[in-house]
């Protein structure tokens, strides 16, 4: 059941991922090019995509956990299942 929770959690952050990258662009695409705010974002651009990095390998990491723990349980379940039928 931990599996199937998690799922849930999965898409809510391809979700916020989503939104993060819409934000993101939106911002770089409105900001006049001269601006303080604007050179502060670009500045702060290889930091920002450093956790991005950091944040896809956690991401796939746990992907691959709840995949397998998925595939743990589907094999349980098929245990219990010849046993019951």
């Amino acid at each position: 059941m931990r599996a199937l929770a998690l799922l849930g959690d999965w898409e809510q952050v391809i979700a916020v991922e989503q939104q993060r990258t819409e934000r993101l662009t939106l911002l770089l695409n409105t900001l006049p090019q001269q601006s303080a705010e604007f050179a502060v974002l670009i500045n702060n651009l290889p930091n920002l995509l450093a956790l991005d990095k950091e944040i896809i390998q956690l991401s796939i990491a746990k992907h691959q956990e709840l995949a397998l723990e998925l595939k743990q349980l589907n094999q349980s379940h098929k245990g219990v299942k010849a046993y019951t039928s």
